[in-house]
């Protein structure tokens, strides 16, 4: 008896991903105080769109220096600040760019290949420990449970 085994050259980077049609035509720098866990490859968003991701980290005496590559028509005015977000507590963080608010007056323009937006216009991740000490004093300080009477109450009062 012969048994023949197959074997799949294919692997998960391979495939087509949804994450493509960003293109990283220009590079800026972000300098943060800490940068928590993010990713290279992370998204860098701006008004809810993905204009670019994170192409790398790197250590520096004052902080770390991400540098985010851009598509082309991606304009990112000069004074817009930077912030390191996640959408969930566990979910993927990404940088979120906050256009500054200009009225054309001061003619400050847009950051180019190699800009910069300086530790004094960026907001780093809160350390972990005061994310997990939140979540601890919301399921221990009796939140939870007053939700919870408060639904009881309210099916009671209500009709089937």
């Amino acid at each position: 008896m012969t048994v023949g085994v197959g074997a799949c050259s294919l692997t998960p980077n391979d495939l087509p991903s949804v994450r493509a049609g960003v293109s990283s035509d220009y590079s800026i720098t972000l300098q943060f105080a800490n940068i928590l866990n993010l990713p290279q490859g992370a998204d860098v968003m701006m008004n809810g769109l993905r204009v670019g991701t994170v192409e790398s980290t790197s250590q520096t005496p004052q902080g770390v220096d991400v540098v985010a590559g851009l598509a082309g028509d991606t304009k990112i005015p000069v004074g817009s600040t930077a912030i390191i977000r996640q959408n969930t507590l566990l979910g993927d963080t990404y940088v979120a760019l906050t256009p500054a608010q200009d009225d054309g007056a001061s003619g400050a323009g847009f950051l180019g290949d190699g800009g910069i937006i300086g530790l004094d216009k960026t907001t780093s991740p809160p350390p972990l420990e005061d994310t997990i000490a939140v979540l601890a004093y919301f399921v221990n300080g009796g939140t939870i449970q007053k939700v919870q009477d408060t639904m009881a109450t309210l099916n009671q009062t209500m009709p089937p």
